[in-house]
């Protein structure tokens, strides 16, 4: 196996166990550790492969033009973030944030679709990112008996006083212990588990051995019981939402073998009514019965608020990565820093509305993909497409109730590995047709 295919497989188990705030940090420089390192590791080997092997190069050329549609979408996506940063007040910082992204969204991203082209392979991802999970849920469960983060005791007393630090180690609590692993805060493992927990159904629902598929249950039960430990009530919300995502999208198959666009639609508005009856009964719920749940709502609400005013004031370019809490922020009681609390708000701000709009395209593009795995694919388990399809649809949740980008590593390696499906059931199409 190529060093790009051992590096992916590597980041794919340590980016959710390794906290992004303990490395290695010299002076006033940034902290530098595992998931930077692998990022600038792979951009090194694509530069070299690129520049040393003509052979190399032309195979990933190969690998790339089958799905240069979806390709072309994320890399303008990344494009209009850089443009953007000339608005900041702050370019260098902007830059510097945005290439962190770059490196471990992107990069890695395209690093999967070239790198991998076999189905036994794209399972083996799947595999390493579910045993990465065993070891965060075993974590986890161990977090909530003892209420004792390990992680954050990696952090050395010289930088412990930096902003985001003082942020990730300081112990969460609201009416109870809440548990947040090797991630920033509770809400950030919670969009992890909802990403997880479908992949564990995956394995459960196929066929795999016996020790396979028990640490797949261990994961999907032990994984519920984290998430209720993190005390996040927006990741009940949106696991139920997977839930009925899935089951709608399993009568649809059960019916008949194949999943038509009228199909689609009636699914789709079954699932539309379904999540509005579960809001307006679950209301209390969702805005929250204590003090500190109602204050966490009012928070997001006022966050909207001012974001639309300040995206009215610049619209297209926004205000520079890594400042939009500073126009739109509401302070965290706990912590008296300024908070954003949605990804789709922080990025109009930070990005304008061409960064939000090219986002949502991006989502919409990986979600008809993992549709067109399940309608055309005849090697990879269709119930397994309606898992990575579930998870899709609850990131995409997500994303509006958390700005923070550590699981998105994760995710844009799965992006990546839809891709691979998607090719691979194409060609195997086009091979049948040919025979």
């Amino acid at each position: 196996m190529n060093i790009i295919y051992r590096l992916i497989m590597f980041f794919l188990v340590i980016n959710p166990l390794w906290p992004t705030y303990v490395g290695i940090k010299i002076g006033s420089l940034p902290i530098l550790n595992f998931n930077r390192v692998i990022g600038l590791i792979l951009v090194s080997v694509f530069l070299l492969n690129s520049l040393l092997s003509r052979a190399w190069l032309s195979q990933a050329i190969g690998r790339l033009t089958p799905v240069s549609k979806p390709i072309f979408v994320v890399f303008v996506f990344f494009i209009w973030r850089f443009i953007s940063t000339v608005a900041s007040k702050d370019i260098v910082y902007s830059l510097f944030l945005v290439t962190l992204d770059f490196l471990l969204q992107f990069v890695v991203f395209i690093a999967v679709v070239i790198s991998f082209d076999d189905l036994e392979v794209v399972k083996k991802a799947f595999k390493a990112i579910l045993i990465s999970a065993v070891f965060v849920v075993l974590f986890g469960i161990v977090e909530h008996l003892f209420e004792k983060n390990i992680f954050t005791s990696l952090v050395p007393n010289s930088y412990k006083n930096v902003d985001f630090v003082a942020s990730a180690i300081e112990e969460k609590v609201r009416d109870s212990y809440r548990v947040q692993v090797a991630f920033m805060h509770p809400l950030v493992l919670a969009e992890y588990l909802t990403i997880i927990i479908p992949i564990a159904g995956m394995f459960l629902l196929d066929k795999y051995s016996k020790f396979t598929r028990s640490y797949a249950f261990f994961v999907f039960i032990g994984g519920f019981y984290v998430l209720y430990s993190t005390g996040s009530r927006s990741g009940v919300v949106v696991l139920i939402m997977q839930f009925l995502c899935f089951f709608f999208f399993y009568l649809m198959l059960k019916s008949q073998n194949e999943i038509s666009v009228k199909k689609i639609i009636t699914g789709g508005s079954l699932f539309c009514i379904s999540i509005f009856i579960g809001v307006f009964y679950g209301k209390d719920y969702i805005i929250g019965k204590g003090s500190a749940e109602v204050m966490s709502t009012a928070a997001r609400v006022l966050q909207l608020l001012n974001g639309i005013e300040a995206v009215y004031k610049k619209p297209i370019m926004g205000y520079g990565q890594g400042f939009s809490a500073e126009y739109i922020g509401v302070e965290n009681i706990s912590t008296g820093q300024l908070t954003v609390d949605n990804y789709y708000l922080n990025l109009v701000v930070e990005s304008g509305v061409p960064a939000v709009v090219l986002f949502v395209v991006m989502i919409l593009v990986f979600l008809r993909y993992a549709l067109y795995i399940n309608i055309i694919n005849s090697l990879f388990d269709r119930m397994a497409s309606i898992c990575i399809f579930s998870l899709l649809m609850g990131f995409t949740v997500f994303s509006f109730i958390l700005s923070n980008h550590e699981a998105f590593g994760v995710v844009f390696s799965i992006f990546g590995l839809i891709l691979v499906l998607y090719r691979i059931s194409y060609y195997n199409v086009a091979n049948n047709k040919c025979k």
